[in-house]
């Protein structure tokens, strides 16, 4: 279960709707007065979708991505079904979920479940960092700045 969007997840949709829209609106067409060679204008252009698609496509995966410590669903199952659970080779419990818990989860508070390897809750994104979504939060923080700092590059050499 997610939660519902929050401001700052709102927020980062319409930057990245904005951001998209003011380079096919403005910047774009802008590039064709300036530059003489369409062959490096599709370039740019290419090349900066490709960023603000691996952003999108990374951020859009590690939001929808469940961090949570798979120990904590096998518990609960074990629960309902009444069946016993062998808690032995865990060492740490939460107090808050009352289940046992891997080595390195945490307690979110947001989300009110445990995470495997928390690394933090993510408001933009609307969902806790942790081992099964680290990968593709870093592609998701990498590509977007990615993009961000081609298309000033762009728009630096463009203006001269």
């Amino acid at each position: 279960m997610h939660l519902p969007l929050n401001p700052s997840q709102v927020m980062t949709i319409l930057l990245c709707v904005s951001n998209i829209l003011t380079y096919a609106l403005i910047e774009y067409p802008y590039f064709e007065l300036i530059q003489q060679n369409s062959k490096s204008k599709i370039s740019f252009t290419f090349i900066i979708a490709i960023f603000y698609a691996f952003a999108f496509i990374s951020g859009f995966y590690a939001s929808y991505i469940d961090p949570e410590d798979p120990i904590v669903q096998e518990q609960i199952l074990c629960q309902k079904t009444g069946e016993k659970f062998d808690d032995s080779p865990y060492e740490y419990y939460c107090h808050v979920c009352k289940v046992c818990v891997n080595d390195g989860s945490k307690h979110c508070k947001e989300c009110n479940k445990c995470v495997l390897k928390f690394d933090h809750h993510c408001r933009w994104l609307n969902n806790c960092i942790g081992a099964k979504n680290y990968k593709p939060f870093i592609v998701f923080i990498v590509s977007a700045e990615a993009g961000l700092i081609f298309k000033f590059v762009v728009q630096v050499i463009g203006c001269r």
